[in-house]
């Protein structure tokens, strides 16, 4: 008895089951989070970041004093020398260093993000921004307690009039970008 050499797998039939790069199906949500600990994100479109979502997300976020710390994006790049923002962009392991200049701030904003849209089966693309809201107060306020955190939103909620329903969310308009 023979044994057949195969090359490959057995049983492959028909095209590869996956493309390459990123996802057309992934919505861009750029972020940013200050030394304060402030942070911002929106969801811009889909597919990887482009300037087109840098622009319709920073365009009127940055003061004078801004200096973005980057990984190595064209598009991050090209917003910076459009806005004549100074830019520092780093290599991955550049940005794990202990130094001042580094990616943990955004990366940990990055992780709490993924880890609370984990707990859900499907996330409603148009209540994103909300979602990136809630993690910003969760990250700014990461020391106190849940009892705590929820008198804070409730002085807030106070100072405002007009109180979100359940219709009034469901009435929310769509993303600005097809979805």
């Amino acid at each position: 008895m023979v044994d057949r050499i195969h090359s490959g797998h057995r049983h492959s039939r028909g095209k590869p089951s996956s493309v390459r790069g990123l996802s057309r199906n992934k919505i861009c949500m750029p972020c940013a989070v200050d030394q304060s600990g402030c942070s911002f994100g929106k969801a811009a479109g889909r597919g990887i970041v482009q300037k087109k979502f840098w622009d319709s997300s920073f365009r009127e976020k940055f003061d004078g004093g801004t200096v973005l710390i980057t990984d190595r994006t064209d598009a991050s790049l090209a917003f910076s020398k459009e806005n004549e923002i100074p830019i520092f962009q780093l290599e991955s392991a550049e940005s794990r260093s202990g130094k001042k200049r580094n990616l943990q701030r955004i990366n940990n904003f990055h992780s709490r993000i993924e880890k609370s849209l984990k707990r859900f089966v499907n996330v409603g693309t148009r209540y994103l921004n909300e979602y990136v809201c809630w993690d910003s107060f969760d990250l700014k306020h990461a020391g106190s307690s849940n009892s705590d955190k929820a008198e804070i939103v409730m002085r807030r909620i106070s100072s405002i009039n007009d109180y979100p329903t359940i219709k009034k969310l469901r009435a929310k308009p769509r993303l600005p970008f097809a979805v």
